[in-house]
């Protein structure tokens, strides 16, 4: 953990960063705080050179930084930024990929197809996370199969948790989104 003072200089200092490559200078930071608004400052460049810096910054032990690695990677878009995602989550290594299944549900298309991917995995934790993000996409298809889901896939994740529920919950997003168009 770094001292108040390390931390309000490095905060000064990313204020007045106003380039990309500026501000890639503060993603390894020690403090999570620092990396998470440098991320977020990196969404007005949003380009395919942040990219692979981001996709570093998915593996972060803060959960934090994760879901704003996870946004810069949806806001960039584009079939790279879907593919790192998708690898993040089937992964297993995160222990809440939350933050990358709701991005991958931002993502079009391409993320839908990834999360469909995902809840065919053998993993009960990827299905879950998988099923909450089909929730978020706002497809169509997504009723069809979250529905199934409730239906036949009643496997505990390693945290307790069904990915029924998951999915029933993810019906559940799925319907107030819709009423919200």
């Amino acid at each position: 953990m770094i001292d108040n003072t390390e931390r309000h200089a490095a905060l000064k200092a990313l204020e007045s960063a106003n380039t990309e490559t500026d501000i890639w200078e503060f993603l390894p930071h020690p403090d999570g705080y620092v990396r998470v608004l440098a991320i977020e400052k990196l969404n007005r460049f949003a380009s395919q050179q942040s990219i692979k810096l981001a996709a570093i910054l998915i593996n972060d032990n803060n959960e934090h930084v994760v879901e704003a690695a996870s946004n810069l990677l949806s806001h960039i878009g584009g079939a790279e930024s879907v593919a790192i995602l998708f690898r993040a989550l089937k992964s297993t290594q995160l222990e809440r990929p939350c933050f990358i299944a709701n991005a991958l549900a931002q993502m079009g298309e391409a993320g839908f197809n990834s999360l469909k991917q995902c809840v065919l995995s053998e993993n009960p934790n990827v299905r879950y996370y998988a099923a909450r993000g089909i929730g978020s996409s706002n497809f169509n298809e997504a009723s069809e199969i979250l529905e199934h889901l409730v239906l036949t896939d009643h496997e505990k994740t390693t945290f307790d948790g069904l990915v029924s529920t998951a999915a029933r919950k993810a019906l559940k997003t799925l319907d107030r989104n819709k009423g919200n168009e």
